[in-house]
């Protein structure tokens, strides 16, 4: 079979790849949760010096990550901008990646239960559940 007998188009659909793959998003994503919920009820800023944080994602298998690719994933994918709050110099001239923190997300809370409610009082609710129990 000639090489003009195949169907190229077709093939080259099935042969692009994004390249998130390739620059390491997934394993950034990891990293971020994973500094981002080890800060969580520690009252901190929480960040991380960039050459750090690359050394982690390259020790996970992006053996290609680096701070182009960082920079890259925090402008381009939707994942990475919700972690990160920002990429930028401290005082002394050190690049860090400051994470956003649990008050930050846009998530809502569940409303507070009202006082006096069942839900409020959980006795209440398994004594009314026994006394229905014992009258069948």
């Amino acid at each position: 079979m000639r090489l003009s007998e195949f169907n190229i188009k077709a093939l080259d659909a099935d042969i692009i790849e994004d390249d998130t793959e390739d620059r390491g998003d997934d394993n950034l994503i990891t990293a971020l949760t994973f500094l981002r919920n080890k800060s969580r009820d520690q009252h901190l800023n929480p960040k991380v010096r960039v050459d750090s944080l690359i050394n982690m994602v390259k020790n996970t298998g992006a053996d290609l990550f680096n701070l182009d690719s960082l920079t890259n994933s925090f402008k381009q994918n939707e994942a990475v901008k919700s972690l990160i709050k920002d990429i930028k110099d401290d005082e002394q001239g050190v690049k860090y990646v400051f994470l956003k923190t649990f008050s930050d997300d846009d998530v809502e809370e569940e409303p507070a239960i009202a006082y006096g409610t069942k839900q409020d009082n959980p006795d209440k609710v398994v004594s009314q559940m026994a006394d229905r129990a014992l009258k069948t």
